[in-house]
């Protein structure tokens, strides 16, 4: 018959034989990855069977450029496409790193992709001798790792209930999802055999962490803490954040007295380009409840004071040493400033692209210094993979005029900075309003009558002091008069010869 013919065929031609056989290999480490099982029962495969629908998760193709799903692998296998070691490998571990990479490595997904990626690595370890028999030769250094430990190159993914990714002090690794924890923060018994962190074992956690010790600059009263909450927003120390200006609560500003501000919760459709950029270095409460952040403002550069032919970055910012306490009411969400540098690179995950800033200079608290920041004084950011989306390609950004002025509708940052020198020129004042005209015969008001005489008597003055330079001026030995009413002229920037008065 047809299969026993097929059998024949197969017997005779060897590289027939060779694929069949990988094909046999290849299976079963599928089916390893394939019947991997939670500890509760259910396949950790169960997202990478199939693809996710182009109808409903668009953006997934346009992020992965070779999707590939379990079900693709097998049909493969089946078909026999796999004719080398290499191609059934590289399938493998495109489909783990494209689930890490578009579901972020400390997502549901992300953490069965990587469980399952360890769990084929070492089942290869299990069919080394049976590849080298039937290959004849070395297997590919791509598939057998190096070193002893098959998971020893994955890095470490950190993942605290505190939101910062500092590997630093006692850390706890979670068994289920091999994140790690610090056990301050968790506070874990670290004398436990086995640990789950809050998403493997779901149980309520607090995510207000205070600090281990007092710091010498608490005062009375005060509770100072790593983390804080801002209703269902979690605030850490050194975040970057948007801080809502003084404004008036129009609906309960004439019923109260003093007028109530708005609050986070009572402003609707705030504009984040009216927000204050504010970094958070202390967090605390008070005796009463009220929480507080103390940290140093940041400057637009329409809020500065600078030459009209000076270029900006896009949203590029100027640290200011202006240091405020804000209360966590004003706080409105969190936003990112990176350096040129890491800029280029790629962005946070999960950050939206216009919360994030470029910050390489510093001002003075006039506004008007311009120096450049040192490298530790920039906030510093993690570039771990599960921490960081890089860039397939590193981005080319340069200066422009564009930034100079405010954007429509905003207003000047109150007590910092003021116009550019470039709206200064561009937009003049407005002339102010005409005095109403007022008849002969009908009487001047007694402001208009003072302010006539002390226009007049400040004339006399000028006068008689004008002269008396003059005076002072010719009894020079070999100096003449100089014309220096240029200097009081408003706007003139560029030099002029003096001209020479007679006396």
């Amino acid at each position: 018959n047809i299969r026993t013919r097929r059998l024949a065929q197969a017997q005779d031609n060897p590289e027939m034989t060779k694929t069949a056989r990988l094909a046999h290999i290849f299976r079963n480490l599928y089916n390893v990855v394939a019947q991997a099982k939670e500890e509760d029962g259910e396949l950790l495969a169960a997202p990478l069977v199939n693809l996710p629908s182009k109808r409903k998760l668009p953006q997934y193709y346009q992020r992965v450029t070779e999707p590939i799903d379990l079900t693709a692998v097998e049909q493969n296998i089946v078909t026999g496409v796999y004719k080398t070691v290499e191609s059934f490998d590289q399938d493998m571990c495109r489909l783990f790193s494209n689930n890490v990479r578009f579901h972020g490595r400390t997502s549901d997904i992300g953490i069965a992709a990587t469980r399952l990626r360890k769990i084929y690595s070492v089942a290869k370890f299990d069919y080394v001798d049976q590849l080298r028999e039937i290959l004849g030769e070395t297997l590919p250094a791509t598939f057998i790792p190096e070193q002893e430990d098959p998971g020893a190159e994955e890095e470490d993914v950190i993942r605290c209930i505190c939101g910062m990714f500092r590997d630093e002090g006692l850390m706890i690794q979670c068994e289920r999802c091999l994140v790690w924890q610090h056990c301050d923060c968790v506070k874990a018994d670290t004398a436990a055999d086995k640990y789950l962190c809050e998403r493997c074992c779901p149980r309520p956690v607090d995510l207000e962490i205070p600090l281990e010790s007092t710091p010498e600059y608490a005062t009375d009263g005060q509770t100072h803490y790593m983390t804080l909450l801002r209703g269902d927003l979690q605030l850490r120390q050194g975040d970057t954040v948007y801080v809502l200006r003084d404004m008036p609560n129009e609906e309960t500003g004439s019923q109260t007295t003093p007028p109530s501000k708005h609050t986070y919760k009572t402003i609707k459709n705030v504009k984040y380009s009216d927000c204050d950029i504010f970094r958070i270095e202390r967090l605390w409460k008070d005796e009463k409840g009220d929480r507080f952040a103390f940290g140093h403002h940041y400057l637009r550069p329409h809020e500065t004071f600078h030459e009209p032919t000076r270029k900006f970055f896009p949203n590029e910012l100027m640290r200011i040493p202006l240091y405020e306490v804000v209360p966590l009411d004003l706080i409105m969400g969190h936003c990112y400033v990176l350096d040129v540098n890491t800029f280029s690179k790629g962005r946070p995950a999960g950050a939206d692209p216009q919360h994030i800033y470029i910050c390489e200079y510093r001002v003075d608290k006039c506004a008007r210094l311009f120096a450049k920041l040192a490298k530790s004084k920039v906030p510093p950011v993690c570039l771990k993979s599960y921490a960081f989306d890089k860039y397939d390609q590193r981005l080319k950004i340069t200066r422009t005029y564009t930034p100079h002025g405010p954007v429509k509708g905003t207003s000047v940052c109150r007590g910092r900075g003021g116009r550019s020198a470039q709206d200064s020129e561009e937009q003049p004042p407005p002339a102010p309003p005409a005095p109403p005209a007022h008849s002969e015969d009908e009487e001047l008001p007694l402001a208009r009558v003072r302010d006539t005489a002390l226009a007049s008597k400040r004339a006399q003055q000028k006068a008689s002091l004008n002269a008396l330079l003059l005076r002072l001026l010719a009894r020079l030995p070999n100096k003449q008069p100089l014309d220096l009413s240029y200097l009081l002229e408003p706007g003139r920037r560029h030099r002029k010869r003096p001209a020479i008065l007679s006396p």
